[in-house]
């Protein structure tokens, strides 16, 4: 009913003015107030219904390669990067039988291994919206790490629970798909936390120089990597020595089968993640 008056009012008095500039004037009082809501409705719908497009706007992503960007930063780990065998599922975490403790002792560096995709931990949540098998390279990944350093038992489980309650998980929904992927700032985060030297190798003409030299001085180097033979989208792996041969070998949270390979170091350093942050694609991590 007011709103109604408020209308009527306005009319009035718009029709008794004959000046064409109070008329404009008064024009302008009117509409501005409605189409400042109208905008900013349309910025709330934005939000809701595309997240993960309006970050990137937020982040100064758009032009001509906007899209192609949207399509990357989906595809950031840990988007259902698990997979027992590659060939078979690329994209979805297959759960295999209960956890089997492992040390591999090949290469540099003796690693307690731990597989995403395994019991008990694989249908456990990282977040509050997918699980450690789908989304958990990153936590797992670290929980390697951690514990082949410290000695102690640091499951994935305990490193996915810090990285969401420390603010490392993104995680919601776009148009309706639930999504989640580990920050690349929780791998020297967990190395600082565990009281780790994390030290950050960016993708140049020197990388393959500096992962050799880290392995060879039995560092580990944890690795985020773009498309290729690793993964679909991203995925973080752990370098835990180099061969005679100049091999990189690697543990894979979500593969026993490429873990058990010997890589070059050329696939690994062009597969890595392109504008990685937090001073990646490469970690290396050493007590």
């Amino acid at each position: 009913m007011q709103v109604e008056l408020a209308i009527k009012a306005a009319k009035v008095a718009f029709d008794n003015l004959t000046d064409e500039k109070k008329r404009r004037r008064l024009l302008i009082i009117i509409l501005t107030p409605i189409i400042s809501c109208l905008f900013l409705f349309s910025i709330v719908v934005y939000f809701v219904t595309s997240p993960i497009d309006a970050l990137l706007h937020g982040f100064g992503i758009g032009g001509s390669s906007y899209s192609s960007k949207v399509n990357d930063f989906k595809n950031i780990p840990e988007v259902g990067d698990y997979e027992e065998n590659y060939n078979s599922s690329v994209n979805g975490a297959t759960v295999t039988g209960p956890y089997k403790k492992q040390t591999i002792k090949s290469g540099e560096t003796e690693v307690v291994y731990y597989n995403q995709g395994e019991k008990p931990w694989s249908t456990m949540l990282y977040g509050t919206l997918k699980t450690i098998a789908k989304s958990g390279c990153g936590p797992t990944s670290m929980a390697i790490v951690i514990s082949t350093f410290t000695g102690k038992e640091v499951t994935p489980k305990m490193t996915a629970d810090w990285s969401y309650q420390n603010g490392y998980l993104v995680q919601g929904y776009n148009n309706g798909v639930p999504y989640a992927m580990s920050s690349h700032a929780l791998v020297p985060a967990l190395a600082k936390e565990y009281g780790l030297s994390c030290e950050g190798i960016a993708k140049g003409n020197d990388t393959a120089d500096k992962i050799v030299q880290a392995l060879s001085e039995g560092k580990l180097i944890v690795v985020i990597m773009g498309p290729g033979h690793f993964t679909s989208g991203g995925h973080f792996i752990v370098l835990r020595g180099v061969t005679k041969e100049g091999k990189v070998l690697v543990a894979d949270c979500a593969s026993r089968s490429r873990t058990n390979k010997e890589w070059d170091i050329a696939t690994v350093v062009n597969e890595s993640r392109n504008g990685a942050g937090a001073g990646g694609p490469f970690w290396a991590i050493s007590n």
